[in-house]
């Protein structure tokens, strides 16, 4: 008898806990500009890319999108102590189409990609921005033109609000 009544009982929990649990927006953009020309004053900082992904603590999430020729993922989970506070761990993979391909062993030509990956833990508050990182670089073009990268990562969390974010 108590066999019938296992597979309902787990049922009424399953949606006690989805009616329950909270969502949350997380978001990582890539702010600054790229490729500018050097000069005194500084261009205007803009989003050069942004991943939004909506997840609940201690499950994991997973997105991706496509930019132009890059295409970005994470993944990871979300985390929250018993004091409140939120800890996100994830895996951040942004990959760009180089523009050159490698010749498999079928004779197949297979496009080479450059890649660059995070593997961070941070803690995060809720309406409160995390600076992940950034850089700033200089280079100099064939023609002798100098060109200017400045970006910075930022981290942020929000409550998800289907009609508001």
């Amino acid at each position: 008898m108590l066999h019938s009544f296992l597979p309902a009982i787990s049922v009424i929990l399953l949606a006690a806990t989805c009616v329950n649990a909270d969502d949350y927006l997380l978001r990582i953009e890539t702010i600054g500009f790229r490729d500018r020309p050097q000069r005194e004053e500084e261009p205007t900082q803009e989003i050069l890319e942004s991943i939004e992904i909506v997840t609940r603590v201690n499950q994991p999430f997973y997105g991706s999108s496509t930019i132009g020729a890059a295409k970005i993922s994470i993944n990871g989970r979300l985390e929250q102590s018993k004091d409140g506070s939120f800890r996100v761990q994830f895996r951040y993979r942004k990959s760009r189409y180089s523009g050159e391909s490698i010749t498999g062993p079928k004779g197949l030509e297979n496009p080479a990609t450059e890649s660059k990956e995070i593997n961070l833990t941070s803690r995060v508050e809720l309406q409160r921005a995390v600076e992940l990182g950034g850089g700033d670089k200089v280079t100099t073009t064939q023609d002798g033109s100098v060109l200017r990268t400045k970006t910075r990562s930022v981290l942020s969390l929000v409550k998800y609000d289907p009609e508001g974010n």
